[in-house]
């Protein structure tokens, strides 16, 4: 298996893009030496994707996509999906692994997206917010919370904590009462499912929470 621990990460955007590229890189195109990833998207995504298929051009993002299997997933209940990730590698993987994927693949960053991205009918976030602390994780939830046009719907998939309760290590569960920036952006809680998921060291809180923005 290969060792991530002693490559050199940090808090700010630069050093978190290094990092991951870093990761991308080592794997060497190996998709089972990236934590992040798997095969599928997350049951609850796919049971949620199944129960409310794209209607006629409807459009999804995926939010910092990694190896594409969310995006993919999105693409296959008819949205017409969008998918981007901060990292080059990232990208080009997830073009490779679905050479025949109908997903649009981008390198952005989710501070500076290109204005044609637009805003979308459903905005798919998994494990992007526990990535990033302190001065990058407020304007993520902004971020994250503007794509969503009127009327459309955010998916996030996050592992959490309790509020107040200490971590220091990398990722950074996200505490529950930091989802509240959402509703300060605009947004409104249709739903929260709380569970537990397996993780590399054991099994790990989850949060499934779905918004909508109001038209």
């Amino acid at each position: 298996m290969v060792r991530f621990e002693d490559i050199e990460d940090g808090y700010s955007l630069e050093e978190r893009t290094a990092f991951f590229e870093a990761v991308y890189q080592r794997a060497a195109g190996n998709q089972a030496e990236i934590p992040w990833t798997s095969e599928d998207a997350k049951p609850e995504v796919l049971e949620w994707l199944a129960a409310n298929p794209a209607t006629t051009g409807a459009r999804a993002v995926d939010v910092a996509c990694g190896l594409g299997e969310n995006a993919e997933a999105l693409a296959k209940a008819g949205y017409q999906t969008l998918a981007f990730d901060v990292s080059k590698d990232a990208i080009e993987w997830a073009q490779k692994r679905y050479p025949d994927s109908k997903v649009e693949y981008h390198v952005a960053d989710m501070f500076d997206l290109p204005a044609d991205f637009g805003r979308f009918d459903l905005v798919h976030e998994c494990y992007t917010l526990q990535s990033l602390l302190d001065a990058l994780r407020e304007p993520a939830f902004a971020a994250i919370a503007d794509l969503v046009k009127p009327g459309g719907t955010l998916l996030v998939y996050a592992r959490v904590r309790p509020d107040g309760s200490a971590w220091e290590t990398v990722p950074w569960p996200v505490m529950l009462g930091e989802f509240k920036a959402f509703e300060a952006a605009g947004l409104s809680m249709v739903s929260e499912v709380h569970f537990d998921a397996p993780g590399r060291s054991g099994m790990i809180p989850h949060a499934f929470l779905i918004y909508r923005r109001e038209v």
